[in-house]
This record gives C-alpha cells, structure tokens and sequence, in this order.
C-alpha cells in the first residue's frame, strides 16, 4: 500500500511540477529576453542567440516557486478531499505521505545548486559577450535610429549614417575618473569590433578634439582609437559572483596569496622607515593607495567565501519551501491551491529573502561567517517542523 501511494503522489508531483515550471521558465525566459532587447536595442540575430544562455538564468529563478505551487496544488487537493483523513484511518503516517514531496525536493534543489552555478559563471557572461559581440550591429542601429548612442566609457552623436559611414561624428571618451573626458569631432568615421582584443574601434578621418583641461589637437589624416569593453568578458578579471565554484579554491589561495604577500611587504617598508627615520613615507596620502589594494583583496577574499555558501542556500531553498508548503496545504484543507501559495509565499517572500540577503550582505563583508546565508533556510525548517507536528495531530 505504501508504495502504491508513494507511487502516486511522485507521478502527481511530477506532473504538475513539469507543466508548471515549463509555464513559468518560459515565461522568464520571455521577460528576461525582453529586457535585453529593450535596453541594448537587440535585433533577431543577437536575440536567437542570447536564448540559451538565458535558459538557465530563468530556470533558476522558476524552481523554487514552481516545487512550492506544486506541493500546494497536490497536498491541497489530497486534503481537501479528506484523502489525508482516509490514510491515516488506515494507519499510514502523515510523513509516509510527505515523504514523497521531501525526496523530490531534495533532488529539485541538487539541480537547483547545479543551474545556480552555471547561470552565474555561464549564463551571464554568455549573455554579456553575445551582447559585446553585437556592439557594432546595436551602435549602428541606435544611430541610424536615433543618432546617438551611449555606453559608459563613451558617448557619440552624428548628423546622419550613410552604410558604414559617420558623417561629422562627436565623440566623448570618458576616463576612469568621470570627470576627465576627451571630446573629439571628426569629418567621417566607421565602428568596428575586434573580438581578440575585446576593444570597439573608432576610425576617423580629419580629428579635431579637445580634453577637459583644453588642451587641443588636431589629426588631419586617418585617427584610429579603441575602447577597452567589459573585462569580465575575456575571463582574467571575473566578479566572485560570476565565477563556477569548481573555479574558487583556486581563487582563494590566490587571493590568500597575495594577501599575506602584501601584508609582509607593508610591513618590512613600515619597519625599514621607522628605522632610517623616514617618517614622512608613512604618512596616509602615502599609503591610501596600498591600504586600498588590501581592503579590496580581503573584500574579495570575504566573497570568495561565502559564495558557495550562498548558491548551496539558494539551491535547498526549494527543499525548505517544501517543508513549509507541503504540511500547511494539509492543515488548511481547501482545493483552492492558490490561497495556500499566497498564504506560504507571501511571508516568505517578507521573511526568509530579507533574512537572505542580510546573511549574504554581513558575510561578503565578513561581519558574520559565510555559513550564515542559511539563516533564512534554518528559520523555514523551524516553522516547517512546527506545521508538521500540526499534520500528525490533524
């Protein structure tokens, strides 16, 4: 008997579970494609090509409310038409029946762990180079359409294009300090991207610019000028946020590395100055710049860290809203699935992300240890066990 309904509630569950996160990924997928086109104005060609890099991106957001909707929907109906009473008359206990969900659960947010890291260190840097890719085709568009187009290290304006050609283009390069920049004017110009150097190259024709300490010069030939993109995109500068977590160990020590490396070095300088009696060298104007380098190696170091810590808590989210979800459908005994969702996601939604991003926030910046990302999964379990004494009672 006990496998018969083992076997029923897994091919309920797993029914509505595929229609439903089919549903709901399609969905994202749609918004998130969407957004993107919106924003970089995308043609066809980029659009098609961005599709499965954003699979993985919108499956991950779709999981944890689909194995939560779906534990509604299932239990809701079972308790509602009193199938959980009649089980239990027969003296199968309550985790007999749950146990299904919980296995399933468990398995849903192994996948879960897997799309986190391949959404972040695949996913978004895919869509990142295809948009990079198409930087020429989308600049060319956005002057043809509106003459002008805007990144953050550089702006420019034309009269009009004629096919590859800018006719009296206005360019304004922008430095690593804002307010530095380089206007430059020109009689013509054409854009290209060179894919190996990961740079957008301008060509132009009798140059005439001036910088914002006005100085001025002029380049009456052919002037040829190139743009550094997103570095993230050649993989040598990769955010921790972005990186595959087989990829951090190797980072850590790396980071540990230089680290320690650095704090010896400040220290033998430190020590060599108080000795020969150079106490201008250790004035802060002197080390801002070093202080700076260290605060931002162990700022990288605390999110290396927690990262794991994060994605594994992100993934068990599903396995935790089950525990919630599945035993409160039960108690509150209506077919009507969609109050069940609202009444568990609504105060998830208020209580356990909120708890999540504290967690993640203090531990990236080492106020508290990674492994407190979890809080938000521990207070879910908490009220999950609670409800489930509810169910044995029931």
């Amino acid at each position: 008997m006990l496998r018969r309904i083992t076997r029923y509630l897994g091919f309920d569950l797993f029914a509505v579970f595929f229609l439903t996160v089919t549903t709901l990924t399609m969905l994202i997928m749609l918004a998130f494609v969407g957004q993107e086109a919106v924003r970089h104005n995308l043609g066809i060609g980029p659009i098609v090509r961005i599709l499965p890099f954003v699979f993985p991106m919108a499956l991950q957001f779709a999981l944890p409310g689909t194995i939560l909707l779906t534990v509604c929907i299932v239990y809701g109906r079972m308790s509602a038409a009193n199938e959980i009473v009649a089980l239990k008359s027969a003296g199968v206990s309550p985790m007999a029946v749950l146990r299904p969900a919980y296995v399933t659960a468990i398995l849903i947010s192994g996948v879960a762990v897997c799309l986190n890291d391949v959404a972040v260190s695949w996913g978004e840097l895919g869509v990142r180079r295809v948009v990079l890719q198409s930087i020429e085709e989308i600049a060319y568009g956005m002057l043809r359409t509106h003459l002008s187009f805007q990144r953050n290290d550089f702006e420019i304006s034309v009269r009009r294009v004629d096919g590859k050609i800018l006719i009296e283009p206005s360019v304004e390069f922008y430095g690593n300090d804002a307010s530095r920049s380089i206007t430059v004017n020109a009689d013509t110009a054409e854009l290209g991207f060179d894919p190996e150097k990961n740079t957008l190259w301008f060509q132009m024709v009798n140059v005439l610019g001036e910088s914002d300490d006005d100085i001025e010069f002029h380049y009456p030939g052919k002037y040829l000028h190139s743009v550094p993109l997103d570095p993230q995109s050649d993989g040598r500068f990769i955010s921790p946020s972005n990186l595959a977590i087989r990829q951090i160990p190797a980072e850590l020590v790396k980071t540990e590395d230089f680290l320690l490396e650095t704090k010896r070095q400040l220290a033998g300088e430190t020590a060599l100055h108080l000795l020969t009696g150079e106490f201008d060298r250790l004035t802060w104007d002197s080390w801002r710049r070093r202080v700076s380098s260290l605060q931002s190696a162990q700022g990288r170091l605390h999110r290396l860290e927690t990262e794991p810590w994060r994605r594994c808590a992100n993934g068990f989210s599903c396995f935790f809203f089950v525990l919630v979800g599945a035993p409160l459908a039960i108690r509150l005994r209506t077919a009507d699935f969609w109050v069940t969702f609202g009444l568990c996601f609504l105060p998830t939604l208020i209580v356990y992300y909120p708890l999540l991003v504290y967690g993640t926030s203090a531990a990236k910046s080492g106020d508290l240890p990674p492994y407190c990302v979890w809080i938000g999964n521990c207070v879910l379990a908490i009220v999950g066990w609670w409800l489930y004494r509810g169910v044995k009672r029931y």
